[in-house]
């Protein structure tokens, strides 16, 4: 105590200077990568207290997916949720909850998240598919042509997009 003032924060604050967060595990998966052992990385991470915001939202993101891809999404709807509260202008997260959603049969949720992330970056390449696929699964093909269009447009080597564009139309 010095005039009064306590000092334990200045004090403590350089001792607890975040360490550099380990990634290494906690990544999107691909194909056929261990998902158990990538959620308990994210998990670890996200475990950490001095973590910023933006690399709660990369953790959340990523075991988000995870989990989603694990066939858990209740699980991959709270990260994914949670992540969207902390950055709310993120477009791609908006995108990947929406495929959560279509996953799980709410094409109409799925085109909401779908459109929510069109409004915060108009040219979002997935965005447009997902919103293709949703609209063309609920038979609003004018829509869904539309917007598989304009997905190959903008990115004419992506293959879910052409997929989807083939398969419907």
């Amino acid at each position: 105590i010095i005039g009064g003032a306590i000092l334990f924060g200045a004090l403590v604050q350089p001792a607890l200077a975040a360490a550099p967060v380990d990634w290494s595990g906690c990544a999107v998966p691909v194909f056929g990568a261990d998902k158990r052992a990538i959620i308990a990385a994210c998990t670890a991470v996200l475990n950490r207290l001095d973590l910023i915001d933006a690399d709660r939202v990369r953790a959340l993101a990523a075991r988000g997916r995870t989990f989603d891809m694990a066939g858990d999404a209740d699980a991959a709807i709270r990260d994914l949720d949670q992540a969207i509260k902390l950055a709310p202008a993120d477009a791609e997260l908006r995108v990947r909850r929406g495929w959560v959603a279509y996953g799980l049969r709410q094409f109409d949720e799925a085109m909401g998240f779908a459109r929510r992330a069109l409004a915060l970056d108009p040219q979002h390449q997935s965005a447009f598919t997902l919103l293709g696929a949703a609209a063309s699964t609920t038979r609003k093909f004018a829509i869904g042509k539309a917007s598989l269009d304009k997905a190959v447009e903008i990115k004419p080597a992506d293959v879910v997009a052409r997929l989807e564009r083939f398969a419907f139309f």
